[in-house]
This record gives structure tokens, C-alpha cells and sequence, in this order.
């Protein structure tokens, strides 16, 4: 380094601690050696923060044993979770396999009788010449056959759309098995919850129809054709069973999810543990607490040895110059409290 340097032989005695000073034991022209005690400041405050630091690295000391004790135990309780997930999950398959079955025994009863609301003969006469659904759109007034005729619209619509999933889907559950691959039961699981969603929606779709025709005969105060109220009972039974399989089939999807998230988070977990330890007896949460017992115990140190500065003492033999405090003042880092004059010189330098 370069920079300016001179000699001295006085020097200001500043203290590292601040505070209220409690005793002076210089005065002018006292003649002193290095390291004597000069004076010494209030130390109440740094050493109750010594006892704090200390109960606290106990403390912490305390917790990582615990935790280093528990760690084994919970990396084993892990390793069979996940492998009960993995039991479970075999079981959830076969669950799914039963719960699509029996939705697959349901389905083509409430698809038929979906069929003959639309396109049976029951309600325009028994020639066989007009399906139940033009006989629908020709029933009311002007102004009723207009309502009718919309909900007849949609409801052909609705189960044109079921029909076509549900053919496909029918197709689907004949080839599959209980030995069928996971992934194709959770695509038949998926298909059959939108197969049956557009089932139930379509049935809706005619029992609003019906709903319809039947409003509009009690405000001509017409009498109703018993073969609609037939139908109407048919429909009601039809759209109670496909909701019962399609809530069925919904809690199958979930409880597939879960599972399957349960050994995907236990997986994840036991990754976890095993960072920078193979056995995963010491997991990073450890590692951490253990490298955070090591931060305590340097601050501690730390605040030990400042403790030494609320005692002011002599850098260098010599004689004091003066004394600039008295007991029960108030001292601050790096204010001058004496001079000192020094037997020797002092090099003093400033460097950039």
C-alpha cells in the first residue's frame, strides 16, 4: 500500500463498547503498563444477551438431537407409506374395473329406453308409422308447439351426442380386462364419466320434453296420453341410476388421484431425504440445523470476546495525559475517554 505515515508518542484511548461507565481507576499522571484496566463500562446488557444466546444453542442443541433421533424413523415411515400407496393403488385399479363395470350394466338399459322416448311408437299409435318424437313436435296449440318443439330439438340433439360417445365407449369396455394396462383403464374411467355425463344430460333433455307436453295438455286441460306419463317414470328411473353411476364413477377418478398423489408425494419426500445422504438418516433439514447450531456457536464466541471491551485498558505502557470521563457517564465506540502518553513512538498510518 502506499500513503502518509507518521510518528507519535500520545495516543487517544477510545473504547469498542458503548454504555454507562461504572468505575475509573486512572487519573493524570498515573503511570500505567499495557493491558491494565483503565476503566470499565456497564456489561449488564451483554451478558444477559451471553445468557440468552447460550440457553438458545442449548436449546437448538437439544432439538437437533431429537430431530436426528426422529430422521431414521421417519424416512422408514416413508418407505412404507409409499409402499402401501403402491398396494393400494393395485386395489384402486381393481375398484376402478368393478365400478366401470357396473356403470357398463346400467348404461345400455337407460341408453335403450333413451332411444324409445325419441323413436318408439308408443305415443303416436302403435302403426309404426310416426316416432314419439314428431308426434311431440305436432302436439299444442300455435303458441305451446313452438316451446315444445325446442325442447324436442334439444333433446334429439342431447341424445344424438350421447349416443355417439356411448356406442364408442361400449366398444372400448368389451375388449378391456382386469389384466388390461393401467393406462387404458384410466382412459375407459375417463371416457366413461364423459359417456355418462352426456347420458345423464340427454335424459334430462327428455324429461324436459315430457315436462313440457305434460304442462301443455294441464293448461288445455287436455288429458294426458298414459303413454307419456309412462315415459316420464321410465326416464326419472333412468336419470336416478345414471347419476348414481356417474357420482360412482366420479369418486373412482378421485380416489385414483389421490392415491396415485399420495405415492408421487412420498416418492418426492424420500428424494428429499436422501439429499447428500444415500441412507436418508440425515436429511438437509439436519444438515441445515446442524450448520445453524454451528452459526450459533461462532456468535456466541463472538459475543464472549466482545465482552472484553466494557473493560477500557492501556494499549501501551505509559503515563496518562488526561481523563476525559468520570463514573456514571455515558461512553460511545470511538470516542477519545483519555490520553495515554506512550514510552515509545507510534507509527500511525494512512493508507488509501
Amino acid at each position: 500500500g502506499s500513503g502518509q505515515v507518521s510518528t507519535v508518542n500520545q495516543i487517544d484511548i477510545k473504547p469498542k463498547a458503548s454504555g454507562d461507565v461504572l468505575w475509573v481507576g486512572v487519573k493524570p499522571g498515573d503511570a500505567v503498563y499495557a493491558g491494565q484496566a483503565l476503566a470499565s463500562i456497564d456489561s449488564t446488557s451483554a451478558k444477559q444477551t451471553i445468557a440468552d444466546a447460550e440457553a438458545s444453542l442449548a436449546e437448538a442443541k437439544l432439538q437437533h438431537k431429537k430431530d436426528s433421533a426422529q430422521a431414521p424413523i421417519d424416512y422408514e415411515k416413508f418407505l412404507e407409506t409409499l409402499d402401501d400407496a403402491k398396494k393400494n393403488l393395485i386395489t384402486t385399479y381393481n375398484d376402478t374395473y368393478n365400478t366401470v363395470s357396473s356403470a357398463y350394466l346400467d348404461l345400455p338399459t337407460a341408453v335403450t329406453g333413451m332411444q324409445n322416448v325419441l323413436y318408439g311408437y308408443t305415443v303416436g299409435g302403435q302403426t309404426g308409422t310416426q316416432w314419439n318424437i314428431d308426434a311431440f313436435r305436432n302436439t299444442g296449440n300455435e303458441s305451446s308447439n313452438v316451446t315444445i318443439r325446442s325442447f324436442a330439438d334439444i333433446a334429439e340433439r342431447d341424445y344424438k351426442i350421447a349416443r355417439t360417445k356411448y356406442d364408442q365407449a361400449i366398444l372400448d369396455f368389451k375388449v378391456l380386462t382386469r389384466y388390461s394396462s393401467t393406462n387404458n383403464l384410466e382412459k375407459l374411467l375417463s371416457s366413461s364419466v364423459d359417456t355418462a355425463t352426456a347420458i345423464a344430460q340427454a335424459l334430462q333433455s327428455e324429461l324436459n320434453l315430457l315436462d313440457a307436453v305434460v304442462d301443455d295438455a294441464a293448461v288445455r286441460s287436455i288429458t294426458v296420453n298414459p303413454a307419456i306419463t309412462t315415459l316420464r317414470t321410465n326416464v326419472r328411473s333412468y336419470l336416478a341410476t345414471v347419476n348414481s353411476d356417474l357420482s360412482a364413477l366420479l369418486n373412482q377418478q378421485k380416489t385414483l388421484d389421490t392415491t396415485k398423489k399420495t405415492i408421487r408425494d412420498n416418492e418426492r419426500n424420500i428424494e428429499i431425504y436422501k439429499i447428500g445422504n444415500e441412507s436418508g438418516n440425515n436429511p438437509i433439514s439436519l444438515q441445515s440445523s446442524a450448520q445453524a447450531i454451528a452459526n450459533q456457536e461462532r456468535n456466541l464466541q463472538e459475543l464472549k470476546t466482545n465482552l472484553s471491551y466494557y473493560t477500557i485498558t492501556a494499549p501501551f505502557a505509559g503515563t496518562i495525559a488526561s481523563v476525559n470521563l468520570k463514573k456514571f457517564d455515558t461512553v460511545s465506540v470511538g470516542s477519545a475517554v483519555a490520553t495515554l502518553i506512550t514510552n515509545q513512538k507510534v507509527a500511525q498510518l494512512s493508507l488509501n
